[in-house]
């Protein structure tokens, strides 16, 4: 229902901020299908990559619960799409891509590759480097 996506935007603003691993997956895959849909609110969601960088950092430098834990790489999933929501909104939008590179360098270079969830987060940050404006 891409008419009703709109009605949808202000819930978001809320739901971006949860500290619940669930609804923040939920979330961010709910912001990637409407960004499949209309690459315009790529722009609106770039507000929330500030939010989106802590996120990853909590779960890089182990301040979130291991509940999500897989292979040793906390919650995988939820990394995964950030990244891949990166990709949405830091592509052809300089300021977001600045914002988010010091993550995406990170992951790049401490992400244990010796197991597939690694290589999974691994693999999605190169493609997001690849549709972001980085330099």
């Amino acid at each position: 229902m891409p008419e009703a996506i709109d009605d949808f935007l202000d819930p978001l603003d809320n739901l971006i901020y949860e500290k619940s691993q669930p609804v923040l997956m939920a979330t961010v895959t709910f912001m990637i299908e409407i960004c499949r849909f209309d690459k315009k609110y790529s722009i609106k969601f770039k507000k929330y990559v500030s939010n989106l960088v802590r996120i990853l950092k909590n779960l890089l430098m182990g301040n979130s619960s291991p509940d999500c834990e897989v292979g040793g790489v906390k919650d995988p999933f939820l990394q995964v799409k950030i990244l891949e929501l990166f990709g949405y909104i830091g592509n052809k939008n300089e300021e977001s891509t600045d914002e988010m590179s010091d993550i995406l360098a990170h992951i790049a270079t401490n992400t244990e590759t010796s197991k597939n969830p690694g290589n999974s987060v691994l693999s999605e940050c190169a493609r997001t480097i690849m549709r972001v404006e980085a330099s």
